[in-house]
């Protein structure tokens, strides 16, 4: 059940990690007064990144 877990807690990290900088990113444009207004592609790979995510948590019941 290791040899399984240890992939998918590593991708698990790896997206939590790209959200965020995604999400501080604008937060940080934004609270210094210039907002990003991100492009379709690049909220929609967001919100793709966080279904997988979900979808992960889901599978390992965390």
């Amino acid at each position: 059940m290791l040899n399984q877990l240890q992939p998918d807690l590593r991708r698990l990290l790896d997206l939590t990690r790209k959200m965020e900088n995604f999400d501080a990113t604008l937060a940080a444009a934004r609270t210094a007064g210039k907002p990003i207004d991100p492009k379709q592609p690049a909220l929609d790979e967001r919100r793709r990144m966080e279904q997988e995510a979900t979808h992960l948590r889901a599978k390992w019941d965390i």
